[in-house]
């Protein structure tokens, strides 16, 4: 649907007041049939946030704003009982527990709820992981999402429907263990403790928080990219000129993801309308840290906003030949288990996706 494209680039481009001028003008079949639409992509949250946020409720029919109030107050209740849960959740455990991005996140963004709350993530050190399965089955009546196969992670479910995916691997593929140095262990060495209501559990330090954004950004873009964008902006806009630039450096050296958080920065500033201060930081921080302007020549190669918004992934044409023609290349990247953007990024890098 064209206007949900035109939608998202606006939104990002500080232009919503623009859209809705236009789209109020609009018969009501068309907005329907739109806030339908909307639904389907788990967007519909994010449009009543957006007409709240810029006080433009009162100027749509109530025919169209309350069932998105409705499902925003069944969210909302929702949201208050995975929080209750994961609370008592963590006060049973005896071991330290790392919640990943949720409601926390919200906060760091200074966002309300813009989307449904379909899990719970958690990262616990490997140590831990069979107890923390087993107090999940146990105290919890939890049960283990059946031929569920993850690389270093577990889906827990229970009668309510609530899911809690349960880590001990940031990221659930294989490949990316023979990059990345993003063990439990380690990870928790960037973490903070965080008390809430006598409960104590851990979250990412805040230049930890933009890496692993960062990371997440560049394994699921492909699919509900715009709402990764919208955090990622939101993010840099409150946090940015705060972050210890060292530190965020040093992380993600630590981690090898110096070049994730290059592309990410790049990608996110061809999409986003920020004020000169930001854009002056990240261009900065890319002409300094992309050696070879490796990164910069990727991302011109790969990269198209009209490909991004439809949501069909990123093409690359010399890769997508290594592909088709190199059988064995090929066989590779399937059981690495990654999207077709995300291997061609490495590929383009000259890093090599071992298989472990």
């Amino acid at each position: 649907m064209e206007g949900i494209i035109k939608f998202k680039q606006q939104y990002l481009e500080n232009s919503f007041p623009a859209f809705f001028e236009e789209f109020k003008q609009k018969e009501k079949a068309y907005q329907r049939a739109f806030i339908a639409h909307l639904k389907t992509i788990n967007l519909d949250l994010f449009f009543y946030q957006a007409l709240k946020k810029h006080q433009f409720l009162n100027d749509l029919d109530s025919e169209l704003i309350q069932p998105l109030k409705q499902e925003f107050l069944l969210e909302t209740g929702r949201d208050e009982f995975y929080k209750k849960q994961f609370f008592t959740f963590v006060d049973t455990s005896h071991f330290p527990i790392l919640l990943l991005k949720g409601w926390q996140l919200r906060e760091l963004i200074g966002a309300n709820l813009y989307k449904r709350s379909c899990d719970v993530d958690i990262l616990v050190l490997e140590n831990d992981f069979k107890e923390a399965i087993s107090v999940l089955e146990k105290e919890f009546n939890f049960f283990q999402k059946p031929q569920y196969i993850a690389y270093g992670q577990q889906c827990m479910l229970n009668e309510n429907s609530m899911c809690v995916d349960l880590h001990k691997k940031l990221i659930a593929f294989k490949a990316f263990d023979t990059i990345f140095n993003l063990s439990a262990v380690e990870l928790f060495k960037e973490s903070e403790e965080v008390t809430h209501q006598n409960v104590q559990y851990y979250t990412f330090n805040i230049e930890m928080e933009f890496v692993h954004l960062c990371i997440h950004f560049l394994l699921h873009h492909e699919g509900y990219g715009f709402l990764l964008v919208y955090e990622l902006k939101s993010f840099l806009e409150r946090h940015l000129l705060t972050m210890r630039t060292d530190k965020l450096l040093a992380i993600a050296k630590k981690h090898h993801c110096v070049e994730i958080v290059i592309y990410t920065l790049l990608i996110v500033e061809k999409l986003c309308v920020f004020d000169q201060k930001l854009k002056d930081w990240i261009q900065t921080f890319v002409t300094t840290h992309d050696v070879n302007s490796a990164v910069t020549d990727s991302f011109h190669k790969e990269f198209h906003k009209e490909n991004f918004y439809q949501n069909i992934g990123i093409s690359n044409e010399v890769l997508k030949e290594l592909l088709l023609n190199d059988y064995s290349d090929k066989i590779t990247f399937v059981k690495a288990q990654i999207s077709f953007k995300t291997y061609c990024f490495f590929r383009s890098l000259g890093k090599t996706l071992k298989i472990v």
